[in-house]
């Protein structure tokens, strides 16, 4: 139970986007990880987590990974949400735009969509 409790800390503290959270996100996050390696909500905590801190290449990997094994749309969406600002803040805006047309094509109502707008 502790790692999904980790996970779930460590996804609030970087969808508050406050800097000071990233700290306790990026250890909660490697922690949950690494007990559970292979969960693709994990993976995309951890990723969101990595891109967060502008450690895109592995947080870009392992976003990808959560896109490609989460099984519910509205977690793909918001793999793919995180994915279109890590392109975003790289100057990727075709890339960006592919990602953002995803996430509204697999959850019209994703709660994060309105933040790629504004970031």
């Amino acid at each position: 139970m502790m790692p999904i409790v980790l996970n779930n800390i460590a996804f609030v503290d970087v969808i508050l986007d406050r800097p000071e959270l990233l700290p306790e996100a990026d250890d909660y996050s490697r922690q949950a990880l690494e007990s559970m390696p292979t969960l693709a909500p994990f993976k995309g905590t951890r990723g969101m987590v990595l891109a967060g801190l502008g450690q895109y290449d592995e947080g870009v990997a392992l976003l990808k990974q959560a896109l490609k094994g989460n099984t519910e749309n509205e977690s793909k969406a918001i793999n793919a949400f995180c994915l279109a600002l890590a392109a975003k803040q790289r100057g990727f805006e075709s890339e960006s735009e592919c990602y953002n047309s995803l996430a509204r094509k697999l959850d019209p109502n994703c709660f994060l969509l309105t933040r790629l707008a504004t970031s």
